[in-house]
């Protein structure tokens, strides 16, 4: 199991250490009760849409177009809200020029209503954490990036809601790889 969250620890501050660390493995930064009969909004590592300071234009514009979509539907989301970061999510926590100052302000309110708030890769770790009552909530929407059927971690994510009895749906919305 993995070591519980800091208490007295800012989440972006922890984000920022496990990067500069290069952090493997999986860490819980926080985690509290929620309410089983709400649906819950599952965003996976939302850095990643950020892409990096050396893309092509297009996709800038492209990364920066999602990342407002992204914080508009963690900003509207009427249930609950769990956050997988990883490495990438720096950006976020950083609030670097490339990270979309809507998106910014998203994740930390997020942060603060999250029944999950968690860091790294390992996508069945994350998704048996989420997944321990996954009949009881009415529906999980995933979001974050990447979609793909094949390799995407969104995908992953959902695939393992869904086999644990999840009533799963994929946001159309969700970054696509460019």
């Amino acid at each position: 199991m993995p070591p519980e969250p800091s208490a007295h620890v800012n989440i972006s501050d922890q984000i920022r250490q496990l990067a500069d660390a290069e952090s493997p493995g999986f860490h819980i930064l926080a985690r509290r009760q929620g309410d089983l009969s709400r649906p819950l909004l599952v965003v996976v590592h939302p850095g990643d849409i950020t892409e990096t300071s050396s893309a092509p234009q297009m996709i800038a514009a492209r990364s920066s177009r999602f990342q407002r979509q992204l914080a508009q539907t963690i900003t509207d989301w009427p249930g609950e809200v769990a956050i997988l970061h990883r490495f990438s999510c720096y950006e976020i926590a950083g609030r670097t020029p490339r990270t979309a100052a809507e998106l910014c302000t998203a994740i930390e309110a997020a942060h603060h209503r999250a029944v999950v708030v968690a860091y790294g890769d390992d996508l069945p770790a994350f998704a048996t954490l989420l997944g321990e009552r996954a009949r009881n909530r009415p529906r999980f929407l995933i979001t974050g990036a990447y979609r793909d059927p094949r390799h995407g971690c969104v995908d992953t994510v959902a695939d393992l809601l869904t086999r644990a009895g999840g009533r799963v749906e994929i946001d159309p919305n969700a970054y696509t790889a460019p």
